[in-house]
């Protein structure tokens, strides 16, 4: 037993292989010694090898149930072992013999937190900080619950106080980073990991650094930080994804997007066993049966439509899997292709276009390498003609020679990106008191409180038609966006929508976050839609320049106007 203090003094050298070595030849003579098999624990736990952490622990705790420090352990190595059932019972046990170890509160904390039980995770988590105010490990814990509790801004506290008791801290910078991301505030998330990069550098930093610069729309600066990121980390496909979208975005689309198509390596959008041949990887030939799927939300499948026409001037046969509220819509518009709802199975249908597949907007790489590569078009999608022609004559009656003007303010899903993209339509009064027109309600949701303040605030009438429903029937409300004489949104589904039918449509843009790389830089127009016009913030957050600008051109709008002007007749 007089070898226990030399072996101790080797571990406490951070000589572990001596100690271990040590270790094991004191217990081959002494099986016995809980000491002896509570210190060969330790140097297992030291070394991250909790399996063996725990098997020697275990044997040490049979031998002394009541030690409180082997206990600590034993939880540990069981918690880095993955069995969280078994570490919870662990430091319960400690803690009944001593209800001030904050250890074992941190411990409790991190098992329900693991196990999703947040609220018991913050009481435990609160008793550890309570016993040890200033502790960075419970600090940069709690940071991590708040985050997983969608509450940033108390993550970025606890990560602050963490920051204040160790300068410096990596774990601590970096949940100080991505807080202020997920509050939207992405350069002071820069700061951070500018910090953290100093200290700890790697690709996967760097890479969060490049993320932060591309949200605020600084995509030169992100493209040279993604680059930087990329040499320590040539085969991070989440790096190669971020670099193609800034790419896209500063319009070298060429570059772009075969890196954009990296996304599926990721998870983001990711591809399933959408139809049966190989990945098509030039573009197919006459003859060929080849099965596409549209991916992403209902705008980027409307954004990337307008490519099912260069495919099926190929001569192939053209199967194509949508979301399927788009997908009558697109049957509608494009009658040389199959079009099938995209479900898990696919649907029978595709099962014969098995010379090729590929996902809808990789075939951009073919025929959009440059803008003078993007159509004139005339619109692609075709809304039922009766319904378009029904809807004109049920909101003009009473109107005659007022335009219809169709707005759309907002995404309501509570996102920080959402949020940048929206503009309460309490504050389109500049657009709403422009006399001569006639404003109807294409924003899906519940609106009528926003719209009874807006009549209240504003004095003037928005229709609404409680017949259409943007969220469940979009061929009915293609028809209602193709019945508008202009349509004024914010970046959604409904500005899609109308440039997709070469409806006249003005759309809001927010600088960096929302201001997504399909609307490209420093643009106030389209390519994807010639008839879009883009009106850009210059100021973050600020709304007013645009609301001034979009007001003035829709004065000129309006008293251009001709006195009964149908749909067809559209200046």
């Amino acid at each position: 037993m007089d070898e226990l203090p030399r072996i101790l003094a080797l571990y406490d050298a951070g000589q572990l292989a001596e100690a271990e070595a040590a270790c094991a030849a004191l217990l081959a003579q002494t099986p016995e010694s809980a000491a002896g098999w509570a210190l060969h624990g330790a140097i297992a736990l030291k070394q991250n090898r909790f399996a063996d952490a725990v098997e020697y622990l275990e044997r040490a705790a049979a031998l002394e149930p009541e030690d409180i420090e082997l206990l600590t352990n034993l939880g540990m190595a069981l918690y880095g072992a993955g069995r969280m059932s078994d570490a919870l019972y662990a430091f319960k046990n400690v803690l009944k013999r001593d209800s001030s170890s904050a250890v074992a509160f941190l411990y409790v904390g991190r098992c329900r937190l693991a196990a999703g039980l947040l609220s018991d995770a913050a009481g435990a988590l609160n008793a550890a900080i309570t016993l040890r105010p200033a502790w960075p490990e419970a600090l940069d814990d709690f940071a991590r619950l708040s985050l997983a509790a969608d509450r940033p801004d108390k993550a970025l506290v606890m990560a602050r106080k963490a920051l204040m008791s160790e300068p410096g801290r990596p774990s601590s910078l970096e949940l100080a980073g991505y807080a202020c991301e997920r509050i939207g505030d992405f350069e002071t998330a820069s700061a951070y990991y500018r910090d953290l990069i100093a200290s700890q550098p790697g690709g996967a930093v760097i890479g969060s650094l490049a993320a932060s610069l591309q949200r605020m729309g600084r995509h030169s600066d992100a493209l040279s930080t993604y680059a930087q990121a990329l040499e320590s980390s040539p085969d991070d496909a989440v790096l190669r994804y971020g670099r193609g979208s800034s790419l896209l975005a500063l319009g070298r689309l060429t570059e772009g997007w075969p890196l954009y198509a990296g996304r599926f390596e990721i998870g983001a959008n990711a591809e399933g066993a959408r139809a049966k041949g190989p990945r098509l990887e030039k573009p197919p030939t006459a003859g060929m049966r080849i099965a596409a799927w549209a991916d992403q939300g209902v705008g980027e499948q409307i954004l990337f439509a307008g490519l099912i026409p260069d495919l099926v001037r190929t001569g192939a046969e053209v199967a194509l899997e949508c979301d399927y509220r788009l997908a009558p819509l697109f049957a509608r518009s494009f009658p040389q292709v199959t079009v099938c709802a995209l479900t898990t199975p696919p649907a029978p249908e595709l099962a014969s276009f098995k010379d090729g597949r590929i996902c809808l907007s990789d075939a951009a790489a073919w025929s959009r390498r440059s803008f003078a590569d993007f159509p004139r078009h005339t619109g692609y999608l075709s809304p039922d003609p009766q319904l378009v022609n029904a809807l004109r004559q049920k909101y003009g009656a009473g109107r005659a020679g007022r335009p219809l003007i169709g707005i759309s303010w907002r995404r309501a899903d509570g996102a920080v990106m959402s949020d940048t993209k929206s503009l309460p339509l309490a504050q389109w009064g500049p657009l709403l008191h422009v006399a001569g027109a006639t404003f109807v309600n294409l924003q899906y949701g519940d609106t009528a409180a926003e719209i009874a303040a807006a009549a209240d605030k504003f004095g003037v009438r928005i229709l609404s038609d409680h017949t259409i429903d943007p969220l469940i029937n979009l061929d009915a409300f293609a028809a209602q966006v193709g019945a508008m004489d202009l349509v004024i949104s914010t970046s959604s589904t409904t500005a899609h929508m109308a440039g997709a039918l070469n409806v006249p449509v003005w759309t809001f843009l927010p600088v960096g976050l929302g201001s997504l790389w399909h609307w490209f830089l420093a643009r106030d127009d389209s390519p994807w839609y010639p008839s879009m016009r883009l009106f850009r913030q210059t100021t973050r957050g600020d709304w007013d320049a645009v609301l001034d600008a979009a007001s003035g051109a829709l004065v000129e709008f309006v008293e251009a106007w001709p006195n009964g002007a149908s749909g067809k007749d559209r200046p």
